[in-house]
């Protein structure tokens, strides 16, 4: 129809009787377009180019194979099409008419813009994956492993057994130098290639424009500014940390006024990292957003900017998509995906995450560096013994993590399924390997469905959730699984589980963390402010801010320390830590939400770190108001006849301090109360920042009157210090207390 963008993808076929090798963009945007009408003429097809790099990918095809990569869309009519050039959706238009028969046909490049020769680029390939192999290893072994798996990479068959005895028994220092050059010079098995292919010819005919296109479904399922109504749009971001693909979206809510900033905030959405993860879909003005993702369908109803609800379908699947919008979330998902095809690529350099196994957690069947020959190894072995049957469950795992396509055999394996133990372990590593590698939901189920029947604190069935990126329903199952109760083993599996996550997942366990915490409502900003409170003799005064202070009161006297929160594995409370020598940090206790909507703390005390902390069970913490009543928490300039009319004492650290009485007057009779404001002035020449510290441990403040004796000034000074941290005092500024 007219009006209508159409996706295009590009088709790569080996149709020669020989392995070819070949670069090419994995988004073409560069390609020329041709069109034609009936009767020959021209049409004009006007492009556009977006700006960035676009990744290279190297492929090897044998024979009869073919590869895939995105191609952008392309227009039909004349317009301007600005939602599409907003996500990047249309690259090319076709400025053809309605009724006419048009013709296109293009030329696609196959190689990455005349950088290198296709030798040269043949060549460097077989170098760096050799390369990759160094050092040379010293076992016959593992020459012999080496010499296969590489040979295999490059060239797709398996080394001639004289090939092998040459290169194992070599024990020059450039042995690897030697491969590389007989490698490349045995480069008949792979013909390089680089060039522009044309394609066949399409033929279409414009049709009418399709006058309910304004309520036909949209999709999003890549980067980009996408309208939802009026006032309403969709921005998705996508960012790339390391070698993983980040992606958010946000709900954005605009006023009658575009210069005006809008009163409504916008509504963030959380996605799964990666290309083709999520597919969100709408239609335009209807105030709903459906985003559908591996297992999880969330709906979002936003007519109220002011109160954007979110209803949550776990385990969804597009059945739980309204029947309008389920081909949209297809297309949103793409053809391929949803057909399971596949393309062959030669692995990029690199491209395999490698672990340092050493450092992780508990597990002594894990060798410091995985090494997937090891494992199929094992794993042809006729019989397995147990502890052998348990180092390949974990060696699988390894190339869980890593994601290791050298396994991939392992699961059609059949006779492997006979070795298994009676917990089924290689069965539930190859599901959590499955699902790592391939996405196969199936898999997954069968993890969370091992956990679900086994028995409470099956320690087996709950191992390899540590190992798999998947965070929302393994996360669930491992809390309902222990909370029907466990012995110590499955306790011990319990906190393994976390600890594996944060050691093999540290961004997304920072994630998760930072989610939950927003949840038990102790994230930063949740949690910001001074909080007191006071129980069986013991106050607490606790502010939270960029750092944390502590002021804990026992009776007469006061306990100070160096004292920091933590979130809890969990993220469902706050680990309270007390410094322990210079640079270890021991728990003392922990803080966590009350039944009010306040704070509860808890701390005992460490006999080593801090012997001095009174012993706190239960005690419920309330938030100070922001501004407290007699305390400005504005920074003021006092004029020049009244700053000399304050009775100052001496300076210290560049600032100097007054008790000033609220309504002066004459002198008080005894048994009287008098108010006092407490004046701190910056008499230095730069901003100064307060702290209203308490004292050292054991010391209690205290005023000296004229006659020498002294008295406690109490709690309630300490309070008003901790009021004021943080407040930054410019030169001959003042801060007032009560």
């Amino acid at each position: 129809p007219l009006g209508s963008v159409l996706k295009a993808r590009v088709l790569f076929l080996n149709a020669g009787k020989a392995p070819v090798v070949f670069e090419t963009e994995t988004w073409h945007q560069d390609d020329g377009h041709t069109a034609r009408d009936e009767k020959g003429a021209e049409i004009s097809v006007k492009a556009t180019w977006f700006t960035g790099i676009t990744p290279v990918a190297k492929f090897r095809l044998e024979p009869g194979e073919y590869c895939e990569v995105s191609g952008h869309g392309i227009a039909i009519g004349a317009g301007e099409y600005k939602d599409e050039h907003s996500t990047g959706a249309v690259g090319a238009i076709i400025e053809a008419k309605e009724g006419e028969t048009v013709t296109v046909s293009h030329s696609m490049d196959a190689g990455s813009g005349g950088w290198a020769r296709p030798d040269d680029l043949w060549l460097a390939t077989i170098a760096r994956r050799v390369g990759n192999e160094a050092p040379m290893p010293a076992s016959v072994a593992d020459r012999k492993q080496l010499i296969r798996r590489v040979t295999l990479d490059i060239l797709g068959v398996v080394p001639s057994a004289e090939e092998i005895a040459a290169f194992s028994s070599d024990g020059s220092a450039d042995a690897l130098e030697k491969l590389i050059k007989r490698l490349q010079a045995g480069g008949a098995a792979v013909l390089p290639w680089k060039g522009k292919l044309p394609t066949g010819e399409t033929k279409f005919r414009v049709a009418a424009a399709d006058p309910d296109a304004a309520k036909r479904p949209r999709v999003a399922s890549a980067p980009g500014r996408y309208v939802l109504g009026d006032g309403v749009h969709l921005q998705v971001r996508q960012v790339t940390e390391g070698d993983r693909r980040v992606n958010s979206a946000e709900i954005l809510f605009f006023g009658p006024d575009p210069k005006q900033e809008s009163v409504h905030k916008p509504y963030g959405i959380a996605l799964p990292d990666g290309a083709g993860s999520y597919g969100m879909v709408w239609v335009r003005g209807a105030g709903e957003l459906w985003v559908m993702e591996n297992g999880l369908v969330r709906r979002y109803e936003f007519r109220d900017p002011g109160a954007v609800k979110e209803v949550r379908i776990e385990s969804g699947s597009i059945g739980d998509v309204p029947e309008p919008l389920r081909e949209a979330v297809k297309e949103a998902f793409g053809e391929l995906a949803a057909t399971g095809q596949q393309q062959r690529r030669v692995p990029a350099a690199g491209a395999r995450r490698v672990v340092d196994w050493g450092k992780f957690p508990a597990y002594d069947e894990l060798d410091p560096l995985f090494v997937p020959e090891k494992a199929l190894e094992l794993a042809a072995k006729a019989e397995l013994e147990s502890d052998e049957v348990r180092r390949l469950m974990f060696m699988i795992l390894q190339a869980t993590v890593e994601k290791a396509g050298e396994l991939q055999p392992l699961l059609k394996d059949d006779q492997l399924k006979r070795k298994d133990d009676e917990h089924h372990s290689l069965a539930l590593a190859l599901a959590a390997y499955d699902y790592s590698l391939n996405g196969n939901r199936e898999a997954l189920q069968f993890l969370l469905g091992e956990l679900a029947n086994g028995p409470a604190g099956d320690v087996q069935a709950a191992v390899p959730f540590g190992f798999i990126d998947e965070w929302e329903l393994t996360i669930a199952a491992h809390e309902k699984h222990f909370a029907r109760g466990a012995d110590g083993a499955a306790g011990e599996a319990y906190g393994l589980f976390w600890e594996q996550r944060s050691v093999l997942y540290p961004e997304q366990f920072a994630k998760y963390q930072a989610k939950a915490l927003k949840a038990s409502g102790l994230d930063p900003e949740s949690r910001r402010g001074v909080w007191t409170g006071s129980k069986d003799g013991v106050s607490v005064a606790l502010r939270f801010g960029d750092d944390v202070s502590w002021v804990i009161r026992n009776g007469e006297g006061f306990a100070t320390a160096t004292l920091k929160v933590s979130p809890g594995v969990m993220a469902t409370h706050l680990d309270v830590m007390v410094l322990h020598g210079i640079e270890k940090w021991v728990q003392c206790g922990r803080v966590s939400r009350g039944a009010g909507g306040g704070l509860q703390v808890e701390i005992w005390p460490h006999t080593s770190a801090a012997p001095f902390l009174p012993r706190i069970s239960g005690l419920e913490l309330t938030k100070r108001p922001s501004e407290v009543p007699g305390v400005s928490r504005e920074a003021v300039l006092l004029d020049s006849d009244v700053e000399g009319r304050i009775a100052w004492g001496e300076p210290g650290t560049g600032v100097r301090a007054a008790l000033v009485r609220v309504s002066p007057g004459s002198d008080a009779k005894p048994g009287t109360v008098i108010d006092l404001n407490v004046v701190v002035q910056n008499v230095s020449e730069q901003p100064v920042t307060f702290r209203g510290e308490s004292p050292v441990a054991g010391a209690v403040p205290k005023i000296v009157f004229a006659d020498g004796t002294e008295k406690d000034v109490g709690q309630n000074i300490v309070d008003i210090l901790s009021a004021v941290n943080d407040l930054v005092l410019p030169p001959r500024h003042v801060v007032v207390m009560t």
